[in-house]
């Protein structure tokens, strides 16, 4: 096991995921030093604990390469994680063009500026069921991709890009293929749980698509983030699925978001068609990670989703989140 890493490069780092990966870094190694370059469109980034003196956020777009290149020229990173991305399936069909900026053009411009600084490991933060598509579940890292939306193609670009880079250059990348991830800091995202859970504070009616029975594979933030700190002390290569190797349909977790929801602010919702480009089926394998990392699943789904509503209730305002 190689030492952990005393100068990490998150960009993104003030989104969600980000939020709770620098938080979980800073508790567990009094030595580290971090960098977060993000663009602050979220209302994430007023939540980042920089009141720590070892962490140091700048508020520029990954897209600005001589932007970017000036954080690099500051500092000797060991290692670079890019979590920034324009995610979502609808998004990406509705505005291909951002989509391909951020994911792929801003994805470059990082990977390409670690490896000729010096960094000694790239992290990608890439996604399963938009690269797999209709692919038959569990999805395994070596099935065939077949992307059924611009989001998809770009996450699948950015892992091409860090593979070319590894056998290309010698240069240590691994990407990480998240499977749906919930938890805290998620207040600006707009997929099902975060939706459904502001809608219930709010007492507003929510909107599920589809009939209910699509199935997906929900991950803790939490959990999640432990095993994005696994990858960092280990520095394993290649593509690695963090996911439970779960699958809940759609109508189970409305019924146990219904069940943790406190009981003045109960949840409504109504069912609508389904959105183009939206997978049916997926949910993941996770043994290659386990034998990599270890087993780094802890919190059940109630737990977590118990764990998200309590942080919604203390921190999300109802015209607007935090």
């Amino acid at each position: 096991m190689k030492s952990f890493p005393k100068h990490v490069l998150i960009a993104g780092g003030a989104g969600f995921i980000g939020q709770n990966l620098v938080r979980a870094l800073l508790i567990r190694d009094t030595d580290i030093q971090i960098t977060v370059v993000d663009n602050g469109e979220h209302l994430t980034t007023t939540a980042l604990p920089t009141e720590s003196v070892r962490l140091t956020w700048r508020q520029c777009d990954i897209r600005q390469r001589d932007v970017i290149a000036k954080v690099f020229d500051r500092t000797p990173f060991d290692v670079v994680i890019n979590l920034a991305a324009r995610a979502g399936v609808a998004d990406s069909i509705a505005n291909p063009r951002l989509n391909f900026e951020a994911n792929v053009i801003g994805h470059f411009n990082l990977l390409d500026l670690a490896r000729t600084h010096g960094a000694r490991h790239f992290v990608f933060a890439s996604t399963g069921g938009a690269i797999i598509g209709d692919g038959q579940p569990p999805l395994t890292e070596d099935m065939v991709p077949n992307p059924l939306s611009p989001y998809g193609v770009s996450k699948l670009v950015g892992e091409l890009y860090a593979d070319i880079y590894q056998r290309c250059y010698k240069f240590n990348t691994c990407c990480l293929r998240f499977s749906n991830v919930y938890g805290e800091y998620s207040a600006h995202k707009g997929n099902l749980i975060p939706m459904f859970i502001k809608s219930a504070l709010k007492g507003t009616k929510a909107q599920l698509f589809g009939d209910g029975t699509q199935e997906r594979d929900f991950i803790y933030v939490g959990d999640l983030v432990e095993g994005i700190c696994r990858v960092l002390e280990r520095e394993p290569r290649g593509v690695i699925q963090l996911a439970t190797g779960q699958r809940t349909s759609a109508n189970t977790l409305v019924a146990l978001l219904a069940k943790v929801l406190p009981d003045e602010h109960p949840l409504d919702f109504e069912y609508h068609s389904s959105r183009s480009g939206e997978v049916y089926q997926t949910w993941c394998d996770n043994r290659k990670s386990i034998v990599l990392l270890g087993d780094y699943i802890g919190t059940p789904l109630e737990a977590g989703l118990r764990h998200t509503v309590n942080w919604y209730r203390s921190h999300y305002r109802v015209r607007g989140g935090t």
